[in-house]
């Protein structure tokens, strides 16, 4: 984990991986793997493999493997604490690219672009690439631009409504 709580692992790719674009100029590698060192527990190393299912990032795989550091075996215990929604969400803002870039603003951005209001129309453009990213990638739009935005629900839900209203999205 590093110092703000997330779990960050590194991507391998498959051979046959290749990039793979998706809606609203989403795009990324796929099939990879994310390779979690420590989890669910230290000794242990947590694989999730992802591809393109359906119009959205799936996990295909998940698997976790004891290093030679790990004393236990491999219990159906251990695999619940596998937090595949908490791997996804902290990293695979790593790998979508959108237009050629990075798919999504800094944090620091979003919350600056936030603090500026829904009445912006760069906000709603953000608010309407948050939301899709979020349903690319399997995730809760409402709640992932809540986080992102630092916004109570009821705002998030306001502002996403009228970014799909003013940008005609949705």
């Amino acid at each position: 984990m590093d110092n703000e709580g997330m779990t960050i692992g590194a991507f391998e790719y498959a051979a046959n991986s290749q990039v793979i674009g998706f809606s609203s100029g989403f795009e990324a590698r796929m099939p990879v793997r994310l390779v979690v060192p420590d989890q669910p527990q230290p000794g242990y190393k947590t694989f999730l493999e992802y591809d393109y299912l359906g119009g959205k990032i799936g996990v295909t795989s998940v698997s976790v493997l004891r290093d030679n550091l790990g004393t236990e075996e491999v219990t159906s215990e251990l695999l619940r604490g596998v937090r595949i929604a908490e791997h996804t969400r902290d990293n695979l803002e790593r790998i979508v690219t959108r237009f050629g870039k990075q798919a999504l603003p800094n944090d620091s951005e979003i919350l600056t672009q936030a603090s500026i209001g829904a009445k912006d129309p760069r906000t709603l453009a953000l608010i309407e690439t948050l939301y899709k990213f979020a349903e690319l990638t399997h995730q809760r739009p409402a709640k992932f631009i809540q986080e992102k935005m630092q916004l109570p629900p009821a705002t998030a839900g306001r502002w996403i409504k009228a970014s799909k209203q003013k940008l005609n999205w949705g």
